[in-house]
């Protein structure tokens, strides 16, 4: 459909098949939700782009929902398969795939799952676990459980979450 991708795969879209996207109840504990898979043609069987949407309309709800979508406006798997033509002759691989994992009281914890194999020296692979608050939509600083003064986020150059002590904290373990 149109929506799913732009003209530039035009030259493609007889390769690709029919894209769509193909939708499914499912629950999880006491939670409804709804697995949306982005479909392509049979050639495309290294191309998993998953999410789910929550069922409801709270703002919390939403909140969720549009941090579990991201992927869905973009052809970054196009983009990888593209490369991995370019460079290596074949189509490559590519994973970007939301999963809830559980729910404890007021939290949903999430799993995101991106790589693949996109035509460079070597395929790459990350696993971020996310903890939503149900109530808010707010995702859950978890180092902060442990330690709420203590441990700040940082992104790093690469876009991973780090965790290191704050400056604060630091001084005060170093006057006791």
């Amino acid at each position: 459909s149109s929506d799913v991708c732009s003209s530039d795969l035009a030259f493609h879209r007889p390769r690709l098949g029919k894209i769509g996207w193909k939708r499914s109840p499912a629950r999880i504990g006491p939670i409804s939700y709804e697995r949306i898979r982005l479909v392509l043609g049979k050639g495309f069987t290294t191309v998993n782009i998953d999410t789910f949407a929550l069922a409801g309309a709270t703002p919390a709800v939403a909140a969720i929902n549009m941090r579990v979508a991201q992927q869905l406006t973009t052809e970054d798997w196009f983009d990888c398969l593209r490369g991995a033509a370019a460079m290596l002759g074949t189509d490559g691989d590519y994973d970007d795939s939301y999963e809830p994992k559980a729910v404890r009281g007021a939290f949903l914890s999430v799993v995101h799952n991106l790589g693949g194999s996109c035509g460079g020296a070597h395929p790459y692979w990350d696993l971020e676990p996310l903890t939503f608050d149900l109530r808010t939509g707010a995702p859950v600083e978890l180092a902060r459980w442990v330690s709420p003064r203590g441990m700040i986020p940082s992104k790093e150059s690469d876009g991973a979450t780090t965790y290191q002590r704050s400056e604060e904290h630091t001084s005060e373990l170093q006057s006791h």
